[in-house]
């Protein structure tokens, strides 16, 4: 009593970062694999309403987003990928190390979830609660045996903008910051660097190209896009005039809110 809900679509994205640089994922087919193994629907479900599936990596609602590059659960082409990469079922076994931020119950139901798909296939994800700064400095290390496989972590536009995405988490960097995959596609790099200005001007071109480079991404598989946050609010309902924006994420306009009738 006294309280009232909200619910609103927000930009902000829970990604899977897979590492393209060293270890098993170093290997598209075991990265393509993996990103078959998860159960999707099972995780929108677990959240009850706290996410919503996520096509690319540029969320609804924000220009730029592409349907249809959704990825699907598929165990009998995640298995087969696995196989023909020498582990799954009939394979050697395989062990992957994943890290989460600590204390967020949604990350951690996540991880849950994939290392249970992943047994399926005699894949062990070994889950790895840390404290961001931590979990950063693991990821940035100089020491690539150090680093982990699969990082999971919330990603949202510091700009109303999709090269948010693309600039700071598929661009080839020299020492890691944020591409945290340790991705590079140098064709793609080109296309982000052009992208970023097409925008300015034809916004429509440029729209086409985000469309593409998430085809990029998609097929590359640096990363795994896990779902778009639902925000979900509690208030008191002495207090009206509140409504999410997504641009500026749990920001409260406080010259927007009246008392109640």
């Amino acid at each position: 009593d006294g309280f009232e809900t909200t619910s609103a679509p927000s930009w902000q994205t829970l990604l899977a970062l897979l590492n393209t640089a060293d270890g098993p994922l170093a290997d598209e087919r075991v990265r393509d694999a993996v990103a078959l193994a998860i159960d999707y629907e099972g995780i929108i479900a677990a959240l009850e309403g706290a996410a919503e599936p996520l096509s690319g990596v540029v969320p609804p609602g924000l220009w730029g987003h592409t349907e249809g590059l959704q990825f699907q659960q598929d165990l009998e082409q995640a298995r087969a990928l696995l196989e023909e990469a020498g582990y799954g079922p009939n394979g050697d076994p395989l062990t992957l190390e994943l890290t989460y931020l600590r204390g967020d119950a949604d990350e951690e139901l996540v991880a849950t979830i994939m290392r249970s798909n992943l047994a399926e296939l005699n894949v062990e994800l070994q889950v790895r609660g840390m404290q961001w700064q931590a979990q950063w400095d693991k990821a940035k290390s100089g020491n690539e045996s150090t680093r982990q496989d699969i990082l999971v972590f919330y990603w949202w536009p510091d700009y109303p903008d999709p090269v948010s995405w693309f600039f700071s988490l598929f661009r080839t960097e020299e020492e890691p910051f944020f591409n945290l995959a340790y991705y590079s596609n140098r064709d793609l790099d080109s296309m982000i660097d052009e992208a970023s200005v097409v925008s300015a001007t034809d916004r429509d071109e440029a729209a086409q190209m985000y469309e593409q480079m998430q085809q990029i991404v998609v097929e590359d598989a640096p990363a795994i896009p896990l779902y778009t946050q639902t925000y979900q609010r509690a208030m008191l309902d002495e207090v009206e005039g509140f409504q999410d924006n997504a641009a500026y994420p749990n920001v409260v306009f406080a010259y927007e809110l009246t008392p109640a009738a």
